[in-house]
């Protein structure tokens, strides 16, 4: 089912009102304050869509593939509560608002690979099969606290710009955020970790704060940033190069095992960055 035309306004659909049967076919279309609560479907295709003013898919539910690729949101997204039983495919959506997927679930897969976030809030979801995370931006607050991953979460190659909280989240298999850069604090604080997580090549900037939540710290009655198992190693400014954002050390995410890269965080001294005209990540 699609409309006439490619324009849709929220007049000609009404929260809840399609049966578990219907597949939905609005791919290319641009959408006026949609409304899509309560609906019950069995396929959609927002593919390229354009969402224009808000965009509402709480308590929505696909029993088959849900495919919003290269989808528009103009304004805040809200998928809260919603259910995804197969494949949902977000990959190379644009979100210039807040994406809210709060306690929403995913089944067979959720694939977020090279999207653009704005804030990203993905507190409490249960990703029951794999997450696809890869090479996407967060920018602005990315919130992962108690999500519940049963399968693989990849987040490699991603960039997180602003604060990204994992805090509580539950690792069922493998999770990768392998050369991943991360630009703000970051903590995995309370985090479950069942399979195998992996930073090789990961970058971060460390907060003053944070330096002291490292896994070799046993101040904070053992809180740490990262997961046990790795640490954060702390490499030289180049002279000259400027850190924009919050003060802190740029540095590694490392393996504890590795005795090359062991260090004692805590006993380290502080140093600021260094202010010139570069801005930017130093390249290291």
């Amino acid at each position: 089912m699609r409309p006439a035309g490619n324009d849709t306004n929220a007049g000609g659909w009404k929260p809840g009102c399609w049966g578990e049967e219907i597949r939905i076919d609005l791919a290319g279309a641009t959408l006026i304050d949609f409304d899509f609560t309560l609906c019950r479907v069995r396929e959609v295709s927002f593919e390229g869509a354009k969402f224009v003013g808000s965009a509402k898919f709480g308590d929505f539910q696909v029993s088959g593939d849900a495919v919003f690729a290269k989808a528009y949101f103009e304004r805040e997204a809200h998928f809260g509560k919603a259910i995804f039983r197969k494949c949902a495919r977000f990959d190379r959506a644009q979100f210039e608002r807040g994406a809210y997927f709060s306690q929403a679930r995913f089944g067979d897969m959720a694939s977020f690979g090279g999207v653009s976030f704005r804030g990203a809030y993905f507190g409490g979801v249960n990703f029951d099969g794999v997450a696809h995370f890869e090479v996407s931006e967060f920018a602005g607050h990315s919130g992962f606290g108690n999500a519940k991953f049963a399968g693989s979460g990849r987040f490699n190659g991603s960039v997180f710009l602003g604060p990204a909280w994992f805090g509580g989240a539950n690792f069922g298999g493998h999770c990768g955020f392998n050369e991943t850069l991360f630009e703000n604090d970051v903590t995995f604080y309370g985090g479950e970790f069942k399979g195998p997580i992996s930073f090789y090549g990961a970058k971060a900037r460390v907060s003053y704060e944070q330096l002291s939540w490292s896994s070799d710290d046993p101040r904070k009655d053992g809180s740490r940033c990262w997961p046990p198992g790795w640490i954060f190693q702390e490499v030289s400014i180049p002279e000259g190069v400027h850190v924009p954002g919050s003060d802190g050390r740029w540095g590694y995410v490392m393996p504890t095992d590795d005795s090359t890269v062991r260090a004692d965080i805590a006993a380290n001294e502080c140093q600021a960055p260094v202010e010139d005209e570069n801005e930017g990540a130093p390249e290291f």
